[in-house]
């Protein structure tokens, strides 16, 4: 396991992560970049307004090892176009 860190950079400026996450491998640490993505994306939402300009850079040992685009994170379905997978309605 190692520690990754998480740097968020919006239009709000920059968030950089003090604690890191430990995670099993870079693969692992993409994923835990996406559901970071994901939440912020999902609060903003709740205010009404969305930045799909942001990105999130994946540093391990001091280095960025990925860098992820907000926009990478989510489909964004147009008008008139079904889900490709849709949940269920119960």
């Amino acid at each position: 396991m190692q520690r990754y860190f998480f740097n968020v950079h919006d239009q709000n400026g920059s968030l950089l992560d003090p604690e890191g996450t430990m995670c099993s491998d870079r693969e692992a640490a993409r994923r835990v970049a996406i559901d970071y993505v994901r939440s912020i994306l999902a609060e903003d939402l709740g205010l009404g307004c969305i930045d799909m300009n942001g990105k999130i850079d994946v540093l391990l040992d001091g280095a960025v090892v990925e860098t992820i685009a907000f926009a990478e994170c989510v489909i964004v379905i147009a008008e008139g176009r079904q889900r490709v997978n849709s949940r269920s309605s119960a």
